[in-house]
């Protein structure tokens, strides 16, 4: 089918570019899909313009906004929409950059010294409180850099902020930057332990932190996290093909996420040095907070992880991590959402359709089991990574045969 994909070639310069898109293992069906998007950016950030000079408008601002706008005038979903266009423009900026082209340096516009400084003496103080790792300061810094910015538009001093203020900014996250609204929670969340952290050192007089209440707070209350029994979760494991190499892998990542409590974060981290096979045991470090996580190797996933392994997972690669990509470019880890789209497409099949909290289903589903198995709660936290036992709260299920032991008389 070689000569399909260079039917897509106009010139010389996408015909070596797609040469270099299909050595590393992208479809017919990417390939078009990106060299289309190219054209319609290019389109949109210069008309009549040589390809050369659009080439140095290629920053990430610029094109985001492109794919914003371009993504409007698409169907189906918007912001789906504009992180395909994104990622194209992305793959070709780096297909030019590699072919020796000037092309902007794919990063966004550093942030002001006074505000780089002062998140990230918030980030040293939180560091000391509480168990993050590095990666998760990127969204920190992003999040609250949009806050900062925000006051300063506004022209609010830092040491005169109000809740009004705190409101202000919560309702442009659904409006203007157009978050999702668990997204929109997180940036709250965020937030919230900055003004904590103003309070605490003295830069505040008030601690707003408590009154600060997300978009998606309320629904969030309204719908907990549900319990599935692990028949249905059977059910839906046994409708894997596991013939087929996708479908040993897709087994092998959902019995290790529901026999641990793991989330996909920690079960697509999996390496092979992670796996002691002599010792039975299994080790991870989880992405969020850094904490390692060793347990015993269950015989169900030690044979599952064999069987994916041997059978199952591609062997032209020099990538550590257990689970990799099938289909398109070889050598990389899934996503959590693709993952997660598997899962609702084996419990469709299944005839057991399971509500969309993605691979946190198995994480609810394990903790509320153990609690209900009498575990202490010290042990699955262990287990499932939580530094405080409190935080495996909210994943407990009702257990009703329990409740009716605690019955009280009604009073007559």
């Amino acid at each position: 089918m070689a000569w399909n994909i260079f039917r897509y070639a106009r010139n010389t310069l996408e015909q070596r570019v797609i040469v270099m898109w299909r050595d590393k293992g992208y479809a017919p069906s990417t390939i078009w899909r990106r060299i289309h998007d190219r054209r319609r950016i290019y389109r949109r950030l210069g008309k009549r313009k040589p390809d050369g000079r659009i080439a140095r408008r290629l920053t990430c601002a610029n094109i985001t906004r492109a794919a914003q706008r371009e993504a409007r005038c698409c169907a189906g979903n918007m912001k789906q929409n504009a992180r395909i266009i994104k990622a194209s423009l992305r793959a070709w900026v780096d297909a030019l950059r590699a072919l020796g082209k000037r092309v902007p340096p794919w990063t966004t516009q550093p942030s002001r010294t006074s505000t780089s400084g002062l998140i990230n003496t918030y980030w040293a103080y939180t560091r000391r409180t509480r168990s993050l790792s590095e990666s998760s300061f990127r969204s920190h810094r992003l999040y609250l850099t949009w806050f900062v910015e925000d006051l300063k538009r506004r022209k609010v001093r830092l040491g005169a902020i109000t809740l009004v203020h705190v409101d202000r900014f919560v309702a442009t996250l659904t409006t203007r930057r157009r978050l999702a609204l668990t997204t929109a929670a997180n940036v709250c969340i965020c937030v919230r332990n900055f003004l904590r952290f103003l309070f605490r050192t003295k830069r505040i007089g008030t601690d707003l932190a408590p009154a600060v209440m997300g978009p998606s707070m309320r629904q969030m209350l309204k719908r907990p996290p549900t319990k599935v029994a692990w028949a249905v979760l059977q059910k839906v494991l046994n409708a894997i093909d596991r013939t087929r190499p996708i479908g040993k892998r897709d087994f092998a990542i959902f019995i290790t996420a529901a026999s641990y409590g793991w989330g996909a974060a920690e079960v697509l981290s999996l390496r092979l040095d992670d796996i002691d096979w002599y010792r039975n045991t299994l080790a991870i470090v989880r992405p969020k907070t850094g904490v390692r996580i060793e347990v015993p190797l269950r015989p169900q996933v030690a044979h599952a992880l064999s069987s994916y392994i041997r059978y199952g997972r591609p062997r032209n690669t020099d990538m550590r991590e257990v689970f990799l990509r099938h289909n398109g470019p070889r050598a990389k880890v899934p996503l959590g959402s693709t993952i997660s789209a598997q899962l609702q497409r084996y419990s469709r099949k299944a005839g057991r359709p399971l509500p969309s909290y993605g691979m946190k289903l198995f994480r609810c589903s394990h903790i509320s089991e153990q609690l209900n198995l009498g575990i202490p709660p010290k042990v699955i936290a262990d287990i499932v990574g939580h530094s405080d036992t409190r935080s495996i709260s909210r994943y407990a299920g009702v257990n009703i045969e329990q409740l009716r032991s605690c019955a009280l008389p009604v009073p007559s």
